[in-house]
């Protein structure tokens, strides 16, 4: 009779179980358009919402190098471009090329103290825009503190000349960036968006905004 008890009790155990799986969310699942993305490796762990018109790259790892990193890629659908091609002659000859006109990116690194290496989110974030003022038609659209996940960061805007041989009658080409940068339990997280040229840069920072929106950090 007790073995009898302790098969039915097994069996029952076993449903509930199956059934608890079943409504467990997926670490990638999709929902109204968006995919969400849990990330846990001995680095970092974080997760986000993100649009599914966007294709994913990655997460890619360097966990054992001196400063410890990983990054994701989100990649818009890819658009096409005449870029010049050498003729060697004065003639200016194109050809028409594909290329990603619009990105997400998120990165987390360790911070170090080092000379040669960003202590800290600020440091990172001044660093880049002192390359980037280098740049002719830099421009900085706006700069203020911003808080992500209840933490908080940066976020910075501004627009940059596209490095790319484009015919100079196509006019003037430049990325659109915005970021955000803050710093968690010694390490530095960014989050940035870059749109390209004619590209809909209201639809990636909305698509942006919304990551910044569900950004977790998960223990």
């Amino acid at each position: 009779m007790r073995g009898i008890r302790r098969c039915l009790l097994s069996v029952i155990i076993l449903i509930l179980l199956l059934a608890s799986l079943m409504i467990l969310p997926d670490c990638n699942s999709s929902r109204d358009g968006y995919r969400t993305l849990v990330e846990k490796n001995k680095l970092c762990s974080f997760s986000f919402e993100y649009s599914d018109y966007y294709t994913r790259a990655g997460p890619y790892y360097e966990l054992d190098f001196r400063v410890p990193f990983m990054y994701v890629t989100l990649l818009a659908p890819k658009a096409s471009v005449n870029l010049i091609v050498p003729s060697g002659s004065d003639t200016v000859k194109t050809a028409a090329t594909d290329y990603v006109p619009a990105s997400i990116t998120i990165d987390v690194s360790k911070a170090v103290d080092s000379v040669n290496t960003a202590r800290n989110a600020k440091e990172r974030l001044e660093s880049i825009l002192e390359d980037e003022s280098k740049w002719e038609n830099y421009q900085l659209i706006a700069r203020y503190p911003m808080i992500v996940a209840g933490i908080q960061g940066e976020f910075v805007e501004y627009l940059v000349d596209w490095f790319a041989p484009i015919p100079a009658k196509e006019g003037l080409k430049l990325e659109h960036r915005c970021a955000v940068y803050f710093d968690h339990n010694g390490l530095i997280f960014s989050i940035e968006a870059m749109s390209r040229g004619d590209y809909d840069y209201t639809k990636v920072k909305t698509d942006f905004e919304h990551i910044l929106q569900t950004f977790k950090i998960l223990n």
